[in-house]
């Protein structure tokens, strides 16, 4: 599990989330009167991090439909496959109202709802990674 857990940890959200911690590193040293924080929430206040989510998402129920679990966690492997799907829905569904949002929207409102859909997917990814090695 530890194996999967690292390759995912690397491979499926290191490289998904680079572009953005990219973006924030070149914010901070253009405007380094700005706090941390600050430059995080204008590298993230268009909604790039949710798209980032919906990718992760994506992947995840890919991931648990390729592997089989046990008898006894088929309802866990259908509640977070559901869970997935709900949340990759939500997460594009925001996106699209903040792209199309003819009315300014709250820079910092966007940004900490990135940041809680992006720790609702963890959440979900890492429980999806423990139950597919937990069927060995």
């Amino acid at each position: 599990m530890l194996n999967r857990f690292v390759y995912w940890f690397w491979f499926g959200l290191g490289l998904s989330i680079l572009p953005i911690a990219i973006s924030c590193w070149i914010l901070c040293a253009q405007h380094p009167e700005l706090s941390f924080e600050q430059n995080l929430i204008n590298s993230i206040t268009k909604g790039e991090l949710l798209i980032v989510c919906s990718a992760i998402l994506g992947v995840n129920i890919g991931d648990l439909f390729r592997e089989e679990t046990i008898e006894r966690d088929k309802a866990l492997k259908f509640s977070l496959v559901g869970a997935s799907v709900i949340m990759a829905l939500f997460t594009g569904g925001v996106y699209i109202g903040i792209a199309t949002s003819s009315k300014p929207l709250s820079s910092s409102l966007i940004a900490y709802t990135s940041l809680c859909m992006l720790g609702v997917t963890l959440i979900i990814c890492v429980c999806s990674i423990c139950l597919v090695k937990t069927r060995s």
